[in-house]
């Protein structure tokens, strides 16, 4: 007599392991109780990031975030009063932590035209490993209302005020630099993000450490050093010619 076979329910696999993310934390990662509200609260950061950097901001809803990460309506709404609460602490947290990553970038280095090609490089650098964060505040900040535009302008400022520290840094080894007023650093910002996000829009993250020689071309024609300027696009060219 034939027996009888009972069927084996196939195993439950977790969800794949996340690349690490800016909040250091993952989608689904389960809080320890001593670390709960923190890790919640730094999951709905990433749910926002991502849930903006996918639909836009002005698309996104509670709903959308919740579904990117599994938290409950009740835990979002003990920690956010409403969707822009919850993207202004997120573009915050990212703000300050690119600042960081630039100033790091710097640490140790006394040459100022090696500062302004680390501060450059760790900008794009940033912006390739975390490219939903790009998205979401680079882009998304613009469709906010008049809070994150105001948030954006300080955070405008701010990098204007770095590239003003390395632009008297550069005219120290470089007397003949001519003096640039604010807004050409804010231009240079602003233009700086606008070419970040149409890479990232158009060919994603991947290629993204190939606008350093653009920008820096367009830093040191600001600065007013166009000797350097041309050596960034010259250099450019000869790594395009051997590959």
């Amino acid at each position: 007599m034939p027996t009888k076979t009972t069927r084996r329910k196939p195993p439950r696999h977790p969800p794949p392991p996340d690349r690490p993310t800016l909040w250091g934390v993952s989608r689904y990662e389960r809080p320890s109780p001593e670390k709960a509200a923190d890790t919640q609260r730094r999951r709905l950061l990433l749910g926002v990031t991502q849930a903006v950097a996918k639909k836009g901001y002005a698309r996104t809803t509670v709903a959308d975030i919740l579904e990117e990460v599994r938290i409950s309506r009740r835990t979002f709404y003990e920690m956010f009063k409403d969707v822009e609460d919850c993207y202004l602490a997120a573009y915050e947290f990212a703000h300050r932590a690119l600042i960081e990553a630039i100033r790091q970038s710097q640490r140790g280095i006394d040459d100022a035209r090696v500062r302004a090609e680390r501060a450059h490089r760790a900008f794009l650098e940033f912006n390739r490993q975390h490219p939903d964060a790009a998205l979401a505040f680079l882009s998304g900040i613009m469709e906010a209302g008049p809070q994150a535009a105001e948030r954006r302008s300080r955070a405008i400022h701010e990098f204007a005020e770095m590239h003003q520290v390395l632009h008297r840094q550069l005219r120290r080894q470089y007397p003949q630099m001519p003096h640039v007023p604010k807004p050409a650093f804010l231009a240079l910002t602003a233009g700086t993000n606008l070419v970040v996000i149409e890479h990232l829009r158009r060919r994603g993250p991947q290629q993204l450490m190939d606008l350093l020689p653009t920008i820096l071309y367009l830093s040191y024609s600001i600065y007013g050093l166009p000797e350097q300027a041309r050596q960034a696009l010259d250099g450019d060219s000869a790594a395009r010619r051997r590959r």
